[in-house]
């Protein structure tokens, strides 16, 4: 019988020795699994930090594109605003161009009215210098009519 719990005895150290092993080897696969959880959970720390890192540069560049969106609004304001006072400009250029051509014309009218009224001018300046002339011819034969009837009484 001591044989048999020898035995027995023996098959419980070996099966104690043999689960001692598989804890062992259990307990090292659970360290690695450990270790890998720890990595795993690292990484998924870091990848995190990255999501909220591109997540606030995502806020970041939203709000320059809405403010260069806003500023490109408002310099096409401007734009718009600049060509209406270009056509604006241009319509009164035009205008006062057609008006510097209509006095021009009036004013070369007038050039010629005095020219025509200088020469009129010139002319009646003539006539009554003949008639003056005529005036004093007539008036020197009517004084020389006017002795010679005087001489003759």
């Amino acid at each position: 019988m001591r044989i048999l719990f020898g035995a027995i005895s023996t098959l419980f150290g070996a099966m104690s020795t043999l689960f001692g092993a598989m804890s062992s080897l259990f307990g090292a696969v659970n360290f690695s699994f450990g270790a890998m959880s720890s990595l795993f959970g690292a990484i998924s720390t870091l990848f995190g930090a990255l999501s909220t890192l591109f997540g606030a540069l995502s806020t970041l560049f939203g709000a320059i594109s809405t403010l260069f969106g806003a500023l490109s609004t408002l310099f096409g304001a401007i734009s718009t605003l600049f060509g209406a006072l270009s056509t604006l400009f241009g319509a009164l250029s035009t205008l006062f161009g057609a008006m510097s051509t209509l006095f021009g014309a009036i004013s070369t009218l007038f050039g010629a009215m005095s020219t025509l009224f200088g020469a009129i001018s010139t002319l009646f300046g003539a006539l009554s210098s003949l008639f003056g002339a005529m005036s004093s011819l007539f008036g020197a034969i009517l004084i020389t009519l006017s002795h010679d009837v005087t001489l003759q009484l």
